[in-house]
């Protein structure tokens, strides 16, 4: 209904939202953010390999990604960061190259 009463009928209705941080963690590691986007206000900035500003720290999900929010994105980036965060410690651990 609009300010002046009169109705206009619809069946669907698309609403945009942009993701917030919530939580303090972020900040309190001094992870670097990109630019804000229509999706993400603060996205957490992220290497090809889900690194983050911090060495040692990685990101996945909706606030580390400049793509749409989605589950199978999330779930991607994931992926993705758990095989960086394996190849980090191996790299560690065992002297092996780190991936660039």
């Amino acid at each position: 209904m609009f300010t002046d009463g009169t109705r206009l009928a619809r069946s669907g209705l698309l609403v945009a939202t942009t993701l917030h941080q919530r939580s303090q963690l972020v900040e309190q590691l001094g992870v670097g953010f990109g630019e804000p986007t229509p999706a993400t206000a603060s996205p957490i900035a992220i290497d090809a390999l889900c690194r983050t500003t911090v060495p040692g720290v990685f990101a996945a999900g909706d606030d580390a990604s400049a793509q749409m929010p989605q589950v199978a994105s999330a779930i991607a980036t994931g992926s993705l960061a758990a095989t960086s965060i394996v190849q980090s410690l191996l790299a560690e651990d065992a002297g092996l190259p780190t991936p660039e």
